[in-house]
Parts: structure tokens; sequence; C-alpha cells
């Protein structure tokens, strides 16, 4: 309640003092300025608490920083945006604070007081992942949002239809970008809390891949597919494959400059996908920790745009939920070769042994 009250009393003033400079200050500024006690608030009391300084703050600059003044009406697209993109941060913001506490609280219930120790440790190094990956990953993307948006909005500028597209573009792409690392971390948080139950059904392999790959946001030209046409169907929760293989692929292709190659064949009693790219490749003793959440090891695109550090990780719980094995192996040539490995559909077992 102390952490709570304290948060109220924050923004009130920081409310005021904005006020004081508010024909100085735009309303998108002030927003960045508010986001900081949200940040304060959601890791000093929780996500709740973050939640609720985020509806307050919302309020406040609404009511009292953008015009007109008094109302809950917009005068400006510009501020629209600008209050979305706050909302988004801020919601992001509490998600992952959320699965820091999970797990915080899991280290309190161990029995064992070295293990104890080392979970908080590790806690600590999560949470500053955490903070680091919002900061960064989140602001990165609504920033490129925010200019474009406001570029497209000036009145005094005649933008020709080459630029109007690049700009709605460039928003597209962002969006896209956004909604990848938004998916990953409630995907993340779904995992953490044991709420997935993967469904039984008959999955024909080609189909995934070309959802799996269509739902990239990045180009997939640069991605060779080869499926054999009487490969057996898998038993399978084809929604979470398709989540998981889309995972795999694109990680693949940021380490390889976008391209990879997906082969998949028949081994023994299963059927074994196979991610294959030709790019730098990971030591052994460093493949564990591309399981592990917010974890990056390299990007081959050199862009700044290596992402979160969720994908992997989401894509092993999905897999592991439905009983599929997850696998590296090293590319002859160089590389990395990701290997799926899953279960035959029951339903053909008992047609070949029939």
């Amino acid at each position: 309640m102390i952490v709570a009250a304290s948060s109220i009393v924050v923004v009130f003033l920081l409310t005021a003092i904005l006020a004081a400079f508010r024909s100085s200050i735009d309303p998108a500024t002030d927003l960045l300025a508010f986001l900081l006690v949200v940040f304060a608030a959601a890791n000093l009391g929780g996500w709740i608490i973050g939640l609720l300084t985020a509806a307050v703050s919302v309020v406040s600059v609404v009511w009292y920083l953008m015009p007109p003044l008094h109302t809950f009406r917009f005068s400006d697209g510009q501020d629209v945006t600008a209050i979305v993109t706050f909302i988004a941060v801020a919601l992001a913001t509490c998600i992952v604070v959320a699965i820091a506490d999970r797990r915080a609280a899991d280290a309190e219930r161990a029995r064992d007081e070295a293990a104890i120790a080392r979970a908080a440790a590790a806690g600590d190094e999560l949470r500053t992942a955490i903070l680091r990956a919002v900061s960064h990953d989140l602001r990165t993307p609504l920033s490129s949002i925010k200019a474009s948006a406001t570029s497209l909005l000036q009145s005094d500028v005649e933008w020709s239809e080459a630029e109007r597209t690049e700009f709605l573009e460039t928003i597209d792409d962002e969006v896209d970008r956004l909604d990848k690392v938004v998916g990953d971390l409630l995907d993340l948080s779904r995992l953490e809390a044991g709420v997935i139950r993967p469904r039984r059904e008959r999955v024909e392999i080609g189909p995934v891949i070309t959802h799996a790959l269509e739902s990239l946001s990045d180009s997939t030209d640069g991605v060779v597919v080869d499926v054999l046409d009487d490969l057996p169907d898998l038993q399978a929760d084809p929604m979470l494959l398709e989540r998981s293989l889309a995972n795999v692929v694109a990680n693949a292709m940021r380490h390889a400059g976008g391209r990879a190659s997906i082969v998949s064949r028949r081994r023994g009693a299963g059927v074994e996908i196979r991610v294959v790219d030709h790019g730098p490749g990971i030591a052994p003793q460093d493949r564990d920790a591309m399981f592990e959440p917010f974890r990056r090891l390299g990007d081959a695109r050199g862009d700044g745009r290596a992402g979160v550090g969720l994908g992997l990780a989401v894509a092993r719980g999905l897999l592991d939920a439905m009983e599929f094995g997850l696998q590296f192996a090293d590319t002859p040539g160089g590389g990395l070769t990701v290997v799926i490995t899953g279960p035959v559909w029951v339903g053909a077992r008992e047609e070949v042994g029939a």
C-alpha cells in the first residue's frame, strides 16, 4: 500500500510540474516521464501497482496536459498515438514483471537454502534483462512508429506518394515486430503459469510449414523447403507447432542473413524437421543458454534488431508441452541445425499395423 500511495503522489506531483511548463513541453514527451514512474512502481510494488500507476498517469495526462484541457477528447491524432504507445509499453512492462515475480515466488518456496540463493541471484539478473528488453526492444519500434506517424500528420509538409508509402510500411513492419515481442511475452507467461493444454490432432507437416513462414514479418525468400510427399502425419497441436517452428526459423534467419533450409524426413517411429542455417553457429557450451529467456547470442543482421530473446525459450516450452523433442546439431560446412522430432499420428500407426 505504501508503494501504491507513493506512486500516486509522484504522478500528481509530476503532473503539477509538467502542467506549469505545458506550453513548452510536448505531451508525448510528458508520457516518457510518466513511463519512468510506471517502471519504478511495477518493479517496487509488482505488476498490479504498475497497472494502477499507468491508469492514473493516462487520466492525469489526458485531463491536465493534453488539449482540450479537462476533457477526455483528443484534438490531435499524434496525442492518440502517444497514449496508445504509452499503454502498450506499460502493459508489456507489467507482463514481464509478473513473470519475474512468479519466478521469485517459486524460488522462495524452494527447500534448499543454497538453491534459493542462486534463484534469487538469477531473479535479479532476469529483472535487469527484463528492464533492458523493455527499454530497447519495445521502445525502438515504438519510436519508429511515432516518428513515421508524426511525419504523416504534419500539415506543413507535402509528402510524395512514395514517401507516404515508406512511412506506412515502416509503421506496418514495426507493429508486426511489436506484436511478435508481446506475443512471445504472453506465451512465456502462459508457459510459466502452466495453463497451456495442447490438443492432439492429425497434422500434415507441409501446411504447418507454409503457415509458419507466412506468419513471419521478414521476407522468407531465402528459405528453402524440402518436405517429402509421402511423410506420415504428425500427432500435434497445429497452432503450437506452427508458432514453435516460426520462432525457430526466425532465429535461423536472424543468424544467417535471412537464409535457411527446412528439411523434413521420417526418422524411426517419428518425423524429424530440421531447420538448417549456414551462419556462424553456436559453440556447444553456449547452446543451453539459447533456451533462457532474454538471452541473445549474436545477430548476423547487424541492424540492432536482435529481438527480445524469447523465441527459442517459447519454442522449447511449446514443443515440450506437445512432447516433441528439440536438439541442436552442427551444420556441415558451418552453421547450426535445429532438430525437431515429433510423434506420428496414432491413427496412422494403427493403419500400418492393421
